[in-house]
């Protein structure tokens, strides 16, 4: 599973891969999106929605 967060300008970009059963597929995707928090997410999205 991959997910990615980025800026409109393209500038900002936090992108992380998880692997594992699709039958984790709920846990696996809570630990990526914890991973991309973890790269900065936050800050990304933050700025998307008082800039945009």
């Amino acid at each position: 599973m991959i997910g990615v967060v980025a800026s409109p300008d393209g500038k900002g970009l936090c992108r992380s891969e998880i692997f594992g059963l699709t039958a984790e597929a709920v846990t696996l995707g809570k630990r990526l999106a914890e991973q991309l928090l973890r790269l900065g997410a936050d800050k990304l999205l933050a700025s998307i929605l008082t800039d945009g």
